[in-house]
């Protein structure tokens, strides 16, 4: 069902009122190849109309796909290489619980007479070195760990780099769009960056018309305009739209707009947004006629 606000047909030849005449233009979008390859799949076709989020074309991901196995085999290295802290420390542990369990035993017979003081002084010189050993061990291993792993984060940034370069490499439609032109080719070599496709958005379309300075009070961003164009046997019909943006500066009007007079001094160009119900083409000529 086609709302009232989208279109109204006019049957008649002629609307009364001050009109600024103009072309419709869509609303382009130029879908960019996200990397450097061959377009290895293309899903669509000329005038085709795709959903927001469908997957275009392909760019070969054979070469970015490799790089991600190496750094993926990169990581799994590193995290190999990682020191067992606990088994690297255990022995120096064990040496030192059997040093402190003798020493003990030495203490017991001091108390009891049986030993002297002196004989407990080699054990705690054993139990200091062994303690700076566990320390020096401990500090030497938890180095080596936060470099390793300072390795791993820094391949893991680049593995998802890699993965948005992918992901880049799948074209998608970020809205519901018509495929206005298809500029390159399945099988044809690409640059990153290359437009691959030219899209307008489905729904709606932009109609650029041009005011002269004297009426420019007349039109404002957010007015509501209806936009006139022509239809067989001199009727007209008219959409309802709502004005986007007014140019800062003047100019002068293009020879491609079709007046009822000459052109004449510098014009402001106005951009007005409305519906599309599939009949209003990029290029198509009308007349914009401010609501009073």
């Amino acid at each position: 069902m086609i709302t009232s606000s989208l279109l109204l047909f006019v049957a008649c030849n002629r609307v009364d009122g001050v009109r600024y005449y103009g072309n419709f233009e869509a609303q382009e979008l130029l879908l960019p190849a996200g990397g450097t390859g061959k377009v290895i799949a293309m899903f669509v076709n000329e005038g085709d109309v795709c959903d927001s989020g469908l997957v275009v074309a392909i760019v070969d991901t054979t070469l970015l796909a490799l790089e991600r196995e190496r750094v993926t085999s990169a990581i799994e290295a590193l995290r190999a290489s990682l020191p067992d802290v606990s088994a690297q420390l255990a022995v120096l542990i064990e040496n030192k619980i059997a040093l402190e369990g003798e020493l003990s035993r030495i203490e017991s017979l001091i108390s009891s007479g049986s030993a002297n003081e002196t004989m407990a002084n080699p054990v705690m010189d054993k139990i200091s070195l062994v303690h700076k050993e566990y320390e020096a061990a401990k500090s030497g291993l938890a180095r080596n760990e936060r470099a390793i792993l300072s390795q791993i984060g820094a391949m893991e940034s680049e593995l998802e780099m890699i993965e948005e370069r992918i992901g880049r490499c799948y074209l998608r439609t970020s809205f519901r769009a018509d495929v206005l032109e298809i500029n390159i080719k399945e099988g044809e070599y690409v640059a990153e960056g290359t437009p691959v496709i030219s899209l307008a958005k489905s729904g709606t379309i932009n109609f650029m018309a041009w005011v002269p300075g004297s009426d420019l009070f007349s039109i404002t961003p957010g007015d509501s305009v209806l936009v006139f164009c022509d239809r067989p046997k001199g009727n007209m019909v008219h959409y309802s739209g709502v004005v986007i943006h007014v140019s800062e500066r003047p100019q002068f009007l293009p020879s491609m707009v079709q007046t009822r007079e000459s052109r004449v001094g510098q014009h402001y160009k106005v951009k007005v947004s409305l519906e599309n119900d599939g009949s209003l083409k990029p290029g198509m000529p009308g007349e914009l006629v401010p609501i009073q």
